[in-house]
């Protein structure tokens, strides 16, 4: 959004199969937040599939919390129904 901050946008976060389950994830959006946080973000967004309740659980356990209605944004991504924000 045009607001004046400083968005960064997380597009695609996946493990293969064999290795859920033990942390990567967890590990690679941490990741992704500090640097978000080094680089000066104020917030980070992204769009997720209600279906993916794993990775959804995982990205409310990191703070992120989900856009109500009335404040969601226009998305180019067809398969996507949830959209979350972090506030750095």
């Amino acid at each position: 959004p045009q607001d004046g901050r400083k968005w960064l946008e997380i597009v695609k976060i996946a493990a293969r199969k064999d290795i859920r389950g033990r942390g990567v994830g967890r590990a690679v959006l941490e990741m992704l937040i500090e640097q978000a946080r080094d680089v000066g973000a104020d917030a980070i967004w992204l769009e997720t599939n209600s279906d993916l309740k794993a990775a959804t659980r995982l990205y409310e356990k990191c703070g992120f919390v989900h856009l109500k209605e009335g404040e969601l944004w226009p998305t180019p991504y067809a398969r996507c129904n949830l959209q979350m924000v972090l506030e750095l």
